[in-house]
Formats: structure tokens, sequence, C-alpha cells
């Protein structure tokens, strides 16, 4: 292999298309590219005879297992290969330090990253994407994710749209719209100053709670009987109520004068209606509606 070929950043996003390590290892150390465009790098010759030398790799513990599936498929070919692995979180350091030739992490290179290299080497290294589950390519995208839950969930999957309603945009969180749907809210104390949490660290606090409950010995509810109401009948519900409260008259006395369905809507949430009980609370509606009808009637 060449001497001091220029450092290399490896991206993937949890993504089952796995790309060749040889052609990484060897098409890497023959020049570097421009945004991904390797077009003018040497042809990878898997034959090249005598192919020796010592890959010294970065990774992390979420990285490895594909680290060394590439090492076992490149092994095969040029067997005369060795390899220096280090896992460890700090991923970009050895590139900086000139311990690795390789560093294999699940997202772009961070720009603080980048500056640091180029400040000690003069030139950027050479960054390839190999695989990606984000979306919108190159604007904006974002690392996949996976989820582990215990083998007893009762649930079977989440689509992204309901991971989206649990756990809202990283940004803004959630709406208001989404946080009136909700049948529970909770707040976690934080210092007043800065009040704010960055989601995985509140998905975090949130998740061991429920480990120390769970240790403690709380148990989870009983089954429900019967099943919740679905969104649109609460909606259909929402709905009915509001028209039943401007027909008597009976309005929002605050200020600003905005808050009193959003309230009733959170109290029916918390009370986790099913379809029948919601059936119900709609038929009382309904007989308001009538028994005013016949009293304008009578009038």
């Amino acid at each position: 292999m060449p001497a001091s070929p220029p450092p290399v950043i490896i991206n993937f996003r949890l993504h089952p298309a796995f790309s060749c390590f040889a052609a990484l290892v060897l098409t890497a150390a023959s020049g570097r590219a421009q945004d991904f465009d390797l077009s003018a790098l040497s042809p990878y010759n898997a034959s090249a005879p005598k192919t020796h030398g010592v890959v010294r790799i970065h990774d992390t513990e979420l990285t490895e297992h594909l680290v060394h599936l590439w090492q076992d498929h490149f092994l095969k070919l040029h067997p005369l290969v060795r390899y220096a692995e280090y896992t460890v979180p700090a991923w970009f350091s050895g590139l900086c330090a000139g311990t690795a030739d390789l560093a294999v992490t699940g997202h772009d290179a961070w720009r603080s990253d980048l500056k640091a290299f180029e400040s000690i080497y003069g030139y950027p290294p050479l960054e390839i994407m190999i695989a990606t589950g984000g979306f919108n390519l190159r604007k904006g995208n974002t690392p996949g994710l996976i989820v582990f839950v215990n083998k007893d969930n009762p649930l079977a999957g989440l689509t992204v749209e309901q991971l989206d309603g649990i756990f809202g945009a990283e940004r803004s969180g959630l709406t208001n719209e989404e946080l009136n749907s909700a049948h529970a809210l909770l707040r976690i104390p934080a210092n007043p100053a800065y009040a704010a949490l960055n989601l995985a660290m509140a998905v975090q606090i949130v998740s061991y709670e429920i480990l120390c409950a769970r240790s403690a010995g709380a148990q989870p509810g009983a089954p429900r009987a019967e099943p919740l109401a679905t969104p649109q009948e609460m909606e259909r519900l929402y709905a009915h109520l509001a028209t039943v409260l401007e027909q008597i008259d009976f309005r929002d006395r605050t200020q600003r004068g905005t808050h009193l369905m959003n309230r009733i809507r959170r109290l029916l949430q918390r009370a986790e209606l099913d379809s029948n009980e919601a059936n119900i609370l709609r038929g009382i509606l309904t007989a308001v509606q009538q028994q005013r009808r016949r009293a304008g009637e009578r009038a």
C-alpha cells in the first residue's frame, strides 16, 4: 500500500447497503475527492499482488460491527493486510493526531472537526458517504435512528409519523394542536434561567424515571376493557361540544378568550375516553340541542 495515505472519513447511516471495504481503502489511498465525486480516483484492482500494510481505524460502538464485516471481506482478498482498530467516542481525534487512516461515523463530519484538521495539515480530509438513511440527501440530511423496545412490548412497530407525534421536532417541539391531542403532559423540572432541554436528554430522563419506577415494584395499569376512542372520534366530540357551547352562549371569559376549548380538550384527554363514553357525551350534547330547539319552537 502507498506510504502515508491521506486520512479518510467514512460516513454511513444505518442502511443495509454495504460497500466493499477493499475499494474504500485503496481508492482513499490514491487521492482526494471533492463532494463525494470519486471519478478522478484510479480504478480499484482487487487482484493487486502482495497488498500489505496496517490500516489504522477509529470507529465507535455503533459502527464497529459494520467495520468488522468490511474487514472480513477485505481479508479474503488481501490476507496480508492487518488492522489497528480503536473503538473510541472521539473518533475524529485520531485523524488530527495522525494515529488513524480511517474514521468511520454515522453522520457528516462536524465543521469544527474539519477546521481543526485543516489547521494542522493545510487541506481537508477525504470524506466518503457510502450509505444513507437520511432525508433530502445533501440538504439537511440526518442520521437514521433505531428504536429498541422490550420483547414484551405490545407495539409491533411505529411509523415515522407516530414517532414524530411522540417526540415532536427537535427544533420546535410539539405544536399546540399536537399538545391538545396528548392524554397527558409531562414537565421536567429544570433551571428557570434556561428551561429548555435537548430532546435526547429529555428522553433519557423520562426513560430513567420509568426504569426506577419499575425497579421499585411499580406495576403498569390493568389492561383496558375497551380501546381508547380514536383521534377522529375525539375530534368530532370536540367540534360538537364547541358548537353547543356557542349555541348556549357559554364563552371563554378570560382576557384573551382562547383558552376554554384547550382546557376542555386536555381535561377530556386525561380522562382517556373509550368510544362508548365519547358517544355518550355526544348523545348528551345532542339532547341539549334538541331541547333548546323545542324551547325555541314553543316560544
